[in-house]
């Protein structure tokens, strides 16, 4: 029943528990942080666990359900970061007013990608906001391929074969190419000058 708060190296802690290394320059606090570390430096939390164990962040509810977390998998664990939600991951940049989302559908369906959008309505949903920065007109996506001698663009498959790609080949033409058939005329091809090209890639 006891409401003091608890400081470590402060005499006016500002939450329940205050840990205070140093001076961080805040001159207020918010009471909804239980927890409050503050330093006049870097600050950090830091998990110490065995080398093929785990360490990490769990949300629980008021049903004890886990509902997220953040966890690391150390050595044979997979060395790896994992993120868990029971519906979507997402970024907000609130000054901007767009958000990266990573959504479950509810189902076994595959998992969907928002960047611009909060409601992504396919597998990877981009949308560009309608104006401009600077005057240039936003891209929706761009793809570079800094090689010079390199192929840039989008290949299609189908049960992981190759069927198509649509991109920019090395001689900076614009190619629509049928790859599984090797005949000319499966090619579309735009060359720098503005010729086109169909069954040919040097119109």
């Amino acid at each position: 029943g006891d409401d003091r708060n608890v400081g470590i190296g402060t005499t006016s802690p500002a939450n329940k528990l205050h840990v205070k290394a140093g001076a961080s320059g805040a001159t207020s606090f918010d009471s909804r942080y239980n927890l409050t570390l503050e330093d006049d430096g870097e600050n950090y939390i830091g998990f110490y666990s065995p080398t093929n164990s785990f360490a990490g962040i769990r949300f629980a509810n008021a049903a004890s359900s886990l509902r997220g977390y953040i966890d690391y998998y150390h050595g044979t664990q997979g060395d790896k970061m994992q993120i868990y939600a029971q519906n979507q991951i997402e970024f907000s940049f609130p000054s901007v007013s767009q958000q990266v989302v990573f959504k479950s559908n509810g189902t076994s369906d595959p998992i969907k990608v928002g960047i611009g959008t909060a409601s992504p309505g396919a597998l990877l949903d981009l949308e560009t906001p309608g104006n401009t920065v600077d005057g240039t007109y936003y891209s929706t996506a761009t793809i570079n391929n800094t090689g010079s001698s390199t192929y840039s663009g989008i290949r299609f498959d189908r049960s992981a074969v190759a069927k198509w790609r649509v991109g920019i080949m090395p001689d900076d033409k614009f190619q629509i190419a049928k790859l599984y058939n090797t005949v000319a005329d499966d090619t579309f091809v735009i060359d720098s000058s503005g010729k086109v090209g169909i069954g040919t890639s040097s119109p």
